[in-house]
């Protein structure tokens, strides 16, 4: 494959180049042996490429600004990597070269961003070239092959900021041995961690555990590159020798003597060096414990009791057992720590042999002796259950069969105590009846097994008592028949008869003996036999029962009685209308089936009804009812002595006669129609006619006003109302209110409306036809066709919009009319596309990101002023101040629209664009430039998109912005980015944000109140200078240095708090006129050079104990300054620091302090008194120069020590530290002050 050209004029094009865009893979033959220079250049959606085995080389940018994402080699025949043969290719994530590559030259990876491990196998490769992986910056690591490698070119990892590992082959000292170009290679160089052949091992982890045999057993795990262990031991933990060479990874130490401790530690060993060692442990070598001495008894339930002696050393027994004799099997059946154990697992009359050994970890000592021991016969006591006789009610007591009981004996209680029980039966069998029990009355049983007879026999302890009491059986009750007035259903009632808890319901059709079933089981006296069949007869008997299950007793049946069931009317349906003559409320009702008559009742509330007729007829007027009052009613059937049910109630009223009003609307002249409110009304008619003769209904509803939206201007219309009541399925009309008329008075909607473009400017213009009546006309705009907005007012039917700006943006028109009275309705909308007239237009090309490279921008200036900027894959290039395409009309441009596909706003975009009042700006925008929006005074308000990242310098200056919300997509704002920005209020800083450039926010003069987020560690230099309306700022825990004069001349902040945090802040606060106060946080250790200086007003500062440090003029002219407090932890005080604060009465210098420096406390004139340590050694000139009311120094050290100060005086006389000469020095004395 021939060499091919980047110049698209040139004949050595690819000649595929037509097709960059389409190209998504390439099929290379076996038989291409060389990749031309650029072949596959700017295809950017091309995603990977194999490379035939027979090629041996790569050409010059052979995948320039590609958009592979891999690229495999099938073989090992390329040599060389060729110059820049990746660069540009963004998108490639890894890359693994062949084992014959031995140069890779320069700017081979250049800009592949997304390369995040590169692997070099061959053993050949000599040579990485300059810039070979320039800006790789996801790039982590790199494996080298080849200890051939001779040299690294200069930047060859430039920006390769996440470079952490590079794998060597060879030695350190091989390593070194390369030259390596410092320049840009410093990640390289200083921050990746080499890892090369001879580098120590790692330590293996190590475990100690005890074999079988108690000896130490060492176990760790593998080592990458280990080729075998080193076991070190020691008895005292010093001295170590080696006990054991080999590539296992456990070993077991048999020399250990028993019951020694040892340390033992591992490393790992390879031919090129040798690792290091884990950390020492130690375990003790286990003795074989002794044969414990055993003993056997019996308990009380006849079990196995095991003792044994206890065995030094051991940590645990094991316990064996046979059943074959102490020359038998024996297996394992206890392993405890205790001296002593119970057998449970045992049969009576079997004999048990044991034997026991000690445990020291897992070495086993030696077995005890066999014992053995015969389990004697225990008889258990049985389990008891109590229950009556169904026949008698006498008790019948019940137990369960004891092993090897031949009896059991049954003893009997009247008060269940202890001494009280006799017995009252001997028997084999497993349950007795006692007969001898007297009804009604409690007794308490107890039952014991036994085995043998007389002195011999043994005897189980007796079962837990139980109670039961005899029972005694209910009488007969007497027994009545009557039928339910509601249902019909037969109802059975009965006498309370004595000691009865239930009662039985037996029926019968027939009488028959055996015919009569159980209906009912009950504790009450009476029941409603529900199931019964109109029509039937039923015969009943009824018998009392007592007990619950399974204890229930039953009495005789009373003698049978019949009643035959009666049949219940059915529900009729109602119906309620009025009568057409008297207004009266008729209520009708269909024939219910078996009703021989019916009732009617009555309510005026819906819930307490009434009886008012009673009739075998099927329908009936009331004469009793009132217009107005609503009544409800309802039916039901009787036959013979049954009420059959109600039918559902309804309701109905006579509505009365509505009183109506007719006005005009205020706002439109519409005809309104209000009615006063009607009892018992549940809607409303209102009736319309034009003529006052031919009426029509319009409205139906529940409503008490309506505006008629239907009428002509001028034309007088005539209204009536009248009231109904509608409650489904009733319905009743009320009477028509007297008619009365009125003339409308509203404006008829807009018509003809029409949208056109003006020739001249392609302004949109809108006419309409007149409307009677209309004095103006309003005219409303949309971009949605859904939200207007009011643009305009004219008294001429045509308006011309010179406020819709975007270009080819349709927009919806609406008009109505409007005089001094109302106003009319709207028109229907119309729409138009705008179509400014295009003053200039232009194009430029993209050549960053290369893979935009030669992409189109364009931007077209409108006769409105809009400049339309647009493109694909785009970005605006970083203009000059006089290179901007537009520059020659920035004076017309009065707003900008940015279209989506534009990346960025380059520099100086908008530069001195005074005019420009609007910006819409789409979301692929990622920054905003240096000088983008420089002195755009007239721009008040931006949206800045979710996407952009960062802010240049200077973007904003001196713009006439007045709020400015950044997103939380923004991570940096340049240096004097809205300096000058005196209109700008509030702006709010996300916690995206992690650096803010020096002058920031300079002269933001309107600002008042700012937060700094968290992700922000440095406050630049002058960020909030003279800032003079700010009141608040909140400076986070983050901040570790606040820049020189960041808030000079705010001279409206009133107090502040500096986290512990800062460790800087030079001139911080100077100039600060209006702070009271200062809260320094633990942690700051500098107050630095004049940080709070001429801060005029502040009148009180906490230092805390971590501040070790005032600079020069840190609070110099602080006139107000009354009191400080200067902690012990402070070493230093700088020159002038306190200099001029003139309300400054006394002051302690802690004992820390050797030195009190030029001028320090200067033209402090009201200063009186000052307390200075014996550590003083030397006082500067001028230190307390002016300081005239100074009397009093109180000092710690004595005479000779003061006289050994050394105290500049150059100026002499009054100048210098006179002052200290005319006060009096109170000697080894301390301030009376603290």
């Amino acid at each position: 494959m021939r060499d091919f050209s980047d110049d698209s004029s040139s004949a050595y094009k690819q000649p595929w180049s037509a097709y960059w865009p389409k190209i998504d893979y390439v099929s290379i033959d076996d038989e291409i042996t060389r990749l031309g220079s650029f072949a596959f250049a700017y295809c950017s959606n091309l995603t990977g490429i194999s490379i035939p085995a027979q090629a041996t080389s790569i050409g010059y940018r052979t995948f320039y600004c590609s958009g592979i994402e891999y690229a495999r080699f099938q073989g090992n025949s390329i040599k060389e990597i060729s110059r820049g043969s990746f660069e540009g290719a963004s998108f490639l994530k890894s890359i693994y070269l062949p084992s014959s590559v031995t140069f890779i030259d320069q700017s081979a990876f250049h800009g592949c961003a997304s390369l995040t491990t590169v692997d070099i196998p061959s053993p050949d490769l000599t040579y990485i070239g300059d810039s070979a992986f320039y800006q790789c910056r996801k790039l982590n690591s790199i494996t080298i092959a080849s200890t051939k490698l001779a040299y690294i070119g200069a930047n060859a990892f430039y920006q390769c900021n996440g470079l952490t590992d590079v794998y060597f082959s060879g030695t350190r000292a091989q390593w070194n041995r390369i030259k390596i170009e410092e320049t840009g290679n410093q990640l390289l160089l200083y921050v990746a961690t080499i890892h090369c052949a001879d580098d120590p091992l790692p330590a293996p982890d190590m475990t100690l555990t005890n074999a079988n045999n108690g000896k130490p057993t060492i176990t760790w795990t593998a080592v990458d590159k280990a080729e075998q262990y080193e076991v070190y031991r020691s008895s005292d933990g010093i001295n170590y020798s080696v006990i054991y060479q080999s590539s296992g990874l456990t070993y077991t130490d048999n020399s250990a003597a028993a019951g020694s401790t040892y340390y033992y530690k591992v490393r790992a060993k390879n031919a090129n060096s040798t690792g290091h060692f884990c950390d020492a442990a130690s375990i003790a070598s286990l003795a074989a414990p002794a044969a414990p001495s055993l003993t056997l008894t019996t308990d009380r339930s006849g079990k196995p009791v095991l003792k044994w002696t206890s065995v030094k050393d051991a940590t645990a027994y094991e316990v064996f057992r046979s059943t074959t004799g102490a020359a038998g099997s024996f297996s394992i059946v206890r392993r405890t720590s205790y001296l002593t154990w119970t057998d449970t697992n045992t049969e009576m009359d079997k004999t048990y042999y044991y034997v026991v050994r000690a445990k020291n970890g897992s070495l086993c000592g030696k077995f005890s002796p066999a014992q053995s021991v015969k389990c004697p016969i225990v008889l258990s006591a049985p389990s008891m259950t109590l229950d009556l006789n169904k026949s008698t009610g006498k008790p019948v007591i019940s137990w369960t069969s004891v092993p090897f009981a031949t009896q059991y004996e049954i003893y009997r209680s009247a008060t269940g105590a202890d001494k009280s029980y006799r017995i009252i039966r001997r028997t084999a069998l497993l349950n007795y009846t006692d007969t001898t029990a007297a009804s009604g009355t409690t007794y308490y049983y107890v039952v014991r097994a036994m085995r043998g007879t007389g002195s011999s026999a043994i005897y189980s302890r007796f079962c837990k008592a139980q109670s039961t009491t005899s029972a005694v059986p209910p009488s007969t009750p007497t027994v009545t028949l009557r039928i339910d007035d509601t249902t019909g259903k037969p109802v059975i009632s009965w006498s309370k008869t004595a000691n009865a808890a239930q009662y039985e319901i037996y029926r019968s059709t027939t009488g028959a003996d055996k015919s009569y079933r159980i209906i009912r089981r009950t504790a009450l006296l009476n029941y409603t036999d529900t199931t019964a069949v109109a029509g039937t007869r039923y015969y009943y008997v009824v018998r009392a029962i007592q007990g619950t299950s399974p204890n229930i007793f039953r009495g005789r049946f009373c003698p049978a009685q019949s009643i035959r069931c009666a049949a219940v009317p059915g529900v009729p349906d109602m119906a309620l209308t009025t009568d057409i003559d008297t207004g009266h409320i008729v209520i009708s009702w269909s024939a219910a089936t078996d009703a021989a008559q019916y009732e009617v009742f009555r309510s005026t509330d819906g819930s307490s009804f009434s009886s008012v007729c009673r009739t075998a007829a099927l329908t009936w007027t009331d004469p009793n009812t009132e217009n107005g009052v609503a009544y409800y009613y309802k039916v039901r059937g009787i036959s013979d002595s049954v009420k059959g049910a109600f039918c559902k109630a309804q309701s109905i009223a006579v509505p009365g006669v509505p009183s109506m009003t007719l006005s005009n609307d205020s706002d439109t002249g519409r005809n309104v129609v209000s009615w006063s409110s009607v009892a018992c009304a549940t809607e409303y008619e209102v009736y319309r006619s034009a003529n006052g003769e031919d009426y029509q209904s319009i409205l139906r509803a529940n409503t008490l006003t309506y505006t008629d939206l239907d009428t002509d201007y001028g034309v007088t219309y005539s209204y009536k109302v009248r009231a109904i009541y509608s409650v489904s399925p009733v319905m009743v009309f009320g009477s028509f209110c007297t008619p009365n008329s009125i003339r409308c008075v509203a404006l008829p909607p807009v018509s003809g409306l029409t949208m056109s473009t003006d020739d001249e400017k392609g302004l949109n213009v809108a006419n309409w036809e007149s409307v009677c009546g209309a004095e103006s006309y309003e005219v409303y705009r949309s971009t949605d066709g859904e939200t207007y907005q009011r643009v305009g007012d004219t008294s001429e039917l045509t308006y011309i919009d010179s406020g819709a700006s975007e270009y080819g943006v349709t927009y919806y028109y609406k008009v109505r009319a409007r005089n001094s009275n109302t106003v009319g309705d709207f028109s229907q909308p119309q729409s138009i596309q705008c179509v400014f007239k295009i003053i200039a237009s232009g194009t430029w090309q993209t050549d960053y990101p290369i893979a935009w490279a030669g992409h189109t921008g364009r931007w077209t200036l409108y006769g409105n002023g809009t400049l339309v900027i647009s493109g694909n894959r785009v970005t605006m290039p970083w203009f000059k101040k006089d290179t901007v395409p537009w520059d020659a009309y920035r004076d017309k441009i009065w707003s900008v629209v940015i279209r989506s596909g534009v990346a960025n706003i380059g520099g100086y975009s908008f530069y001195n664009c005074s005019n420009l009042t609007r910006i819409t700006i789409p979301d692929s925008v990622t920054s905003i430039g240096n000088y983008a929006f420089y002195e755009c005074s007239s721009l008040t308000n931006i949206t800045i998109p979710s996407r952009v990242i960062s802010i240049e310098d200077s973007a904003f200056y001196r713009c006439g912005l007045t709020s400015v919300i950044i997103p939380d997509s923004v991570t940096s704002i340049g240096n004097s980015a809205f300096y000058g920005c005196s209109s700008l209020t509030n702006i709010t800083i996300p916690n995206s944000v992690t650096s803010i450039g020096d002058s920031a926010f300079s002269w933001c003069s309107s600002l008042t109140n700012i937060t700094i987020p968290d992700s922000v560690t440095a406050i630049s230099a002058k960020i909030f200078s003279d800032c003079y309306r700010l009141t608040n700022v909140t400076i986070p825990d983050s901040i570790t240095t606040i820049g020189e004069s960041a808030f000079k001349g705010c001279s409206n902040l009133t107090n502040v708090t500096i986290p512990g945090s800062v460790t800087s802040m030079k001139l911080a606060f100077s100039g600060c006129s209006r702070l009271t106060s200062v809260t320094i946080l633990e942690g700051v250790t500098e107050i630095s050079a004049g940080t709070f200086s001429y801060c005029s007003r502040l009148t009180s500062v906490t230092i805390p104990n971590s501040v070790t440090s005032i600079k020069s003029k840190a609070f110099y002219n602080c006139t107000d300054l009354a009191n400080v407090t200067i902690p012990d932890s402070v070493i230093e005080i700088g020159s002038h620091a306190f200099a001029n604060c003139s309300r400054l009465t006394n002051i302690t210098i802690p004992d820390s302090i050797t030195t009190i420096n030029i001028g320090t406390f200067s033209f402090c004139s009201n200063l009186t008194s000052i307390a200075i340590p014996s550590s003083v050694t030397l006082i500067g000139n001028d230190a307390f120069y002016k300081c005239s009311n100074l009397k009093e120094v109180y000092y710690s050290g004595s005479k000779e020590q003061w006289r050994a100060i050394i105290i500049q005086n150059f100026n002499g006389g009054n100048g210098g530290n006179a002052p200290l000469d005319s006060a009096t020095i109170l000697y080894n004395q301390t301030e009376p002050w603290r």
